[in-house]
């Protein structure tokens, strides 16, 4: 009988600067190494158990960590709760689904089987992470599947957060703040859409310039973002801004989004507007080159010794020389 496949990682990668990150040296201050202790068992834990997350049953745990450990069961609630505090692990995933989980824990996780999951992805097998456990990034899942589109959000049959109503969307959205963006929304909104999500979204030139040109695994905020900026500005804008990013090599969605974000406040509905903007900015830009040109040889003029002032140095140098001699 063969063996259960094996969730979890049988080691981790462990950083040589782990004892010199801050976060680390106010745990070691604070609990002695005895809070080092119960967080590196909890991220062997992780690791150990799903690989990426560690599901915390209150009732027992702390107990079994404490007698793993040899502390009182107190002083291990205490620590925890500080490696909470410290964001060592996500305080609100913790709250809301009993996980103790964080960005860095799932990076290194599906770091670490991304060959192995890539390759299974060409024979049709995908790997899948928990949609309400992720904490991933759109920038996370577009370096993981850089090569090979392996890694995706496990969809949930009936969440109205998957099932895409594109049209709803963008009628709620402000023209303040296109999407809500607290914090403890924004990770569990960057996740790729899935395949059957994907097929449901309309079609769109700025989309498809977004898709072909800067990102072709779209998140489920970015693509909401990108339609609401095409109905404010126009696809015309989108894909300058688009361009922009690129040009300056700054192929990131948080990049893009502030650009986007900063011609909604400008004023910009048209690709005419947008030059116009361009235009101005590059005015402004030359102008203030020139200002600062004129400061520095005004400066430079008004620190230019006289050559009675020179003298009179040269004379005081020798002087002291011939003293010391």
């Amino acid at each position: 009988m063969s063996r259960p496949p094996i969730k979890g990682l049988r080691y981790f990668p462990f950083d040589v600067g782990f004892f010199g990150d801050r976060k680390i040296r106010l745990l070691r201050g604070e609990h002695g190494s005895e809070g080092v202790e119960v967080y590196i068992r909890l991220l062997c834990m992780c690791y150990e158990d799903n690989g990426y997350y560690f599901t915390w049953n209150s009732r027992d745990d702390y107990s079994l960590l404490a007698d793993a450990t040899g502390f009182s069961e107190d002083k291990v609630r205490l620590i925890v709760s500080n490696l909470l505090k410290r964001s060592l692990f996500d305080d609100t995933l913790f709250k809301s689904v009993n996980v103790l989980s964080s960005r860095g824990i799932q990076r290194r996780y599906f770091e670490a089987i991304k060959d192995t999951k890539a390759a299974a992805a060409k024979n049709g097998r995908q790997t899948t992470i928990r949609k309400d456990v992720c904490l991933l990034t759109e920038e996370d899942f577009s370096e993981l599947n850089k090569s090979t589109a392996w890694l995706k959000v496990a969809h949930q049959d009936g969440n109205s957060a998957i099932n895409l109503g594109y049209s709803t969307i963008n009628e709620s959205i402000s023209p303040i703040n296109p999407i809500k963006e607290r914090k403890e929304n924004e990770t569990k909104e960057n996740y790729l859409l899935p395949e059957d999500a994907r097929a449901r979204i309309p079609k769109s030139e700025a989309l498809a310039y977004f898709t072909n040109r800067f990102n072709s695994l779209p998140s489920e905020t970015a693509v909401a973002h990108i339609l609401y900026y095409e109905k404010e500005l126009s696809a015309d804008v989108v894909k300058a801004a688009i361009d922009t990013a690129l040009d300056e090599r700054k192929n990131t969605w948080s990049y893009l989004h502030g650009i986007l974000k900063s011609l909604h406040a400008d004023g910009v509905r048209c690709l005419a507007d947008f030059q116009a903007r361009e235009e101005r900015r590059a005015k402004s830009r030359y102008q203030e080159g020139n200002n600062r040109s004129k400061t520095a040889k005004s400066q430079q003029e008004a620190y230019t010794p006289s050559r009675g002032s020179y003298e009179r140095t040269q004379a005081a140098l020798r002087r002291v020389k011939g003293e010391s001699a």
